[in-house]
């Protein structure tokens, strides 16, 4: 048993098991980039580490945990209901988060990160537990192991070789270890020798070998070349399609370069640098996930320049900000009147930019791989140090409501406070004729901006066909006019590049916009965003309301707008109803079910309700099983006894000393291989001097002639088998604590352990 090894061997295989247990679940906390440090994942294991090792040598303590379990729970079901619902809502949540790890499709949140960890832990001690301390066979490691960091390699995770190296190192020290503690030596006739100074030389020589072994796996030469079998590979891709997403380009990794600002080109969208137009070169990988509760217009790129052939970015005056500051510039009480705030937590999957790509007006900002950001012109944001592929960031921003709601709420902005009001007017001598008479004659007679606005973005969407296959266009004319009058037709750059154009015309500032749009369908609100999604729109300063996201795209649907609304009127977000939350590009809202009247809880209530009355079941059924075995082993022992003593002699004493037997392998005293019933008496007998009555070297004399040699025992030596048992089941409640051996025995776990 564990107690019985000496002090060094047990602070060997306490080593070796937290280490074999972290270096693990280190590998798998790379795998879904988990942001917490080294040091802190250590104390983690290690707190896992401990608890599952207890569980395993301690199953009783699951029971006991169940007991407080279920009475806390009563308890807060009665006191603090709220907590409750607060944790199981918590609850549902994390299991929501690791479900959808493992199906790809997001990240292990900040929140969730800690209890992973322990979870994951947990898991992987259990099973190192019985190959450590059960001495289970060690090669029931090498599946789990091997296949982590296998897998994480294929998948471009370089920290999967080391960690594969360093688990060899360990699992060869272990080999080690595990053959120095063998009752023989395989092939010898002798027991070894053990002592702490064999013990520790042994050790140090299986340290030693297990390094060099490593070493010259790790320096050994190595090639790119591999075979190729386009057959197999075929048949893989059609039979386990999932296994070519396994590998990533490895382009987002920190391993291979610094993060870039992002560039429009890289979507595809440009195939000439910043030069607009051209054919599009259509890419479906995925570039982020978004996790958030409705789609987003998320900026990338703000652009005030119109050249004629290409749009430029002015970023000053750009200032820093520390994370988790409000770094909107509304007032508090504007924010209810004329906001919505979305939340979402970005994380980019095989990409990398100095980019935070967010919604207009962007309020806090986090993220766990940096402490500060910068913030430009036109709410612009740049993340001087980037993020990488599977690093996320979180993000609250103030999406303007619809346009009939700011209106009615009393909004009162003017262009002529608007800074630098004449950048956004700017316009390029190369802008035609043509171009500024159909725009006049497109706005002709109407007298609001927004009507303006609104005008010439319906004509837009209404006039020209949406095409990805273009021909270049040419070098000497302008883009906008090359659109509008010879072309006719394009992508989002093209619309979003004349409605820029035409609003500047009509003397309406304005921006032109390149990012992505996460739209559906979403899965339990989780957006993939791929290269495809990117895409251009317009932003513009419509009087007295301010800025306005406008899409004159034809293949997106147009924002709600809610032009008639009245302040009388509920809030549409308030009721929940499609599109209401503003700048929806996909109408993603849908409607609740309606509350009746006679109803006081919510649906999430009733979930929770549900939740607590199936934990409640499910424990309680648990603890009657327990109490249950118990009575009926007790039940079943006092029939045994009964049975025992009415038979005669003979027979009598043979059963007396199989429970002694038992009882002796339950304090750790069991029978060697080959070893006779006597010689087992005369090894252990002087650990018993302290016991009254006839010693274990006269009873196990008596059950050999009894059952052997057919004589049968008197009355003196099975009241003495008697008295002995009881003496040695007194040292066994020592042992193993009362509660512990009340309950071995009676679920008859001890005839188990003692045989």
């Amino acid at each position: 048993m564990d107690n019985q090894k000496s002090r060094l061997e047990r602070s060997v295989d306490w080593f070796l098991y937290i280490t074999l247990v972290f270096v693990l679940s280190h590998m798998l906390g790379i795998g879904i980039t988990i942001s917490h440090s080294t040091f802190y994942e250590l104390i983690v294991v290690i707190f896992a580490a401990i608890i599952a090792r207890y569980i395993v040598f301690y199953p009783i303590s699951i029971y006991f945990a169940s007991v407080a379990g279920i009475f806390g729970l009563l308890i807060a079901n009665r006191y603090f209901k709220e907590d409750l619902k607060e944790l199981y809502s918590w609850l549902i949540g994390f299991s929501d988060n690791i479900i959808n790890n493992i199906r790809g499709k997001e990240n292990i949140l900040y929140e969730y990160q800690i209890p992973f960890i322990l979870l994951m832990a947990f898991v992987i001690s259990v099973l190192t537990t019985f190959v450590i301390f059960r001495n289970k066979s060690i090669f029931l490691l090498i599946p789990p192991h091997i296949f982590a960091y296998l897998m994480y390699w294929y998948s471009f995770r370089n920290e999967a070789f080391w960690l594969l190296a360093a688990f060899i190192v360990l699992f060869l020290i272990l080999l080690s270890n595990k053959s120095f503690n063998a009752e023989k030596i395989p092939g010898s006739k002798r027991n070894i020798v053990r002592t702490n100074a064999s013990q520790l030389l042994w050790l140090t020589t299986g340290v030693k070998y297990s390094i060099i072994i490593a070493v010259i796996a790790i320096a050994a030469p190595k090639t790119d070349w591999h075979l190729e079998l386009p057959w197999l590979e075929s048949r893989v891709q059609e039979t386990f399609p999932f296994v070519a997403d396994l590998r990533s380009s490895g382009q987002g990794s920190r391993s291979v370069g610094e993060a870039n600002a992002f560039n429009f080109s890289v979507t595809g969208f440009q195939a000439e640098g910043s030069r607009l137009g051209g054919p599009v070169v259509e890419r479906n990988d995925q570039v982020m996930t978004v996790k958030s509760s409705r789609s987003l217009y998320l900026r990338g790129n703000v652009k005030q320049i119109y050249t004629g052939e290409s749009w430029e970015a002015i970023t000053e005056p750009s200032r820093i900000f520390k994370l988790t500051d409000d770094v909107s510039g509304i007032e508090d009480d504007e924010k209810d009147l004329y906001y919505d705030r979305v939340e979402a937590v970005i994380t980019f999957r095989d990409f990398s930019s100095t980019t935070l790509f967010s919604p207009l007006f962007p309020e806090i900002l986090n993220s766990f791989d940096a402490r500060a950001f910068v913030m430009g012109r036109d709410s612009f944001l740049v993340l001087p140090g980037g993020l990488y592929d599977g690093e996320s960031y979180y993000l609250s921003a103030l999406v303007p409501k619809p346009y009939g709601i700011r209106l009615a709420n009393g909004a009162d902005e003017s262009s002529e406070e608007l800074q630098d009001k004449e950048l956004y007017l700017n316009l390029p001598r190369s802008i035609s004729e043509r171009t500024i008479e159909l725009t006049n004659r497109i706005i002709d007679g109407i007298e609001t901006p927004y009507e303006k606005a609104a005008a010439i973005e319906a004509y837009l969407r209404d006039n020209f066909s949406y095409r990805l296959d273009v021909d270049q266009v040419p070098g000497d004319v302008d883009f906008v006019d090359n659109f509008l009058f010879e072309e006719n037709e394009g992508y989002c750059t093209y619309y979003a590049s004349a409605m820029v154009v035409m609003l500047r015309i009509a003397d309406i500032p304005s921006v032109y916009i390149e990012g992505f749009v996460s739209r559906g369908p979403a899965d339990d609100g989780l957006y993939s965003v791929t290269y495809n999604n990117a895409h251009s729109w317009v932003e513009a300063f419509i009087e007295p309301v301010g800025w306005m996201t406008f899409e004159p795209t034809p293949a997106l649907p147009l924002p709600l707008r809610l032009e008639g609304y009245s302040s009388e009127e509920p809030d549409p977000a308030e009721q929940h109803l499609p599109g209401s939350y503003g700048r929806d590009p996909d109408d993603l809202g849908q409607p609740e079910e309606p509350i009746k009247d006679d109803q006081n809880i919510t649906s999430d209530e009733v979930t929770v309700e549900l939740y607590i009355l199936i934990a409640i079941l499910i424990v309680a059924t648990l603890l009657g099983i327990i109490p249950g075995q118990m009575i009926y082993g007790s039940i079943k022992d006092k029939k045994r006894t009964q049975l025992i003593r009415s038979m005669d002699p003979h027979m009598r004493l043979v059963h007396q000393y199989a429970d002694i037997v038992d009882m002796l392998g339950i304090l750790g005293y069991k029978y060697l291989p080959g070893e006779t019933h006597t010689d087992h008496a005369k090894r252990i007998a002087y650990k018993f001097n302290d016991i009254s009555g006839a010693s274990i070297l006269k009873i196990s004399d008596a059950f050999v002639k009894a059952k052997y040699g057919n004589i049968t025992p008197d009355e003196e030596i099975l009241l003495s088998c008697d008295e002995f048992l009881d003496a040695l089941e007194e040292k066994a409640k020592k042992h193993l604590g009362r509660l512990k051996f009340l309950y071995l025995k009676h679920t008859k776990w001890i005839k188990k352990q003692g045989r």
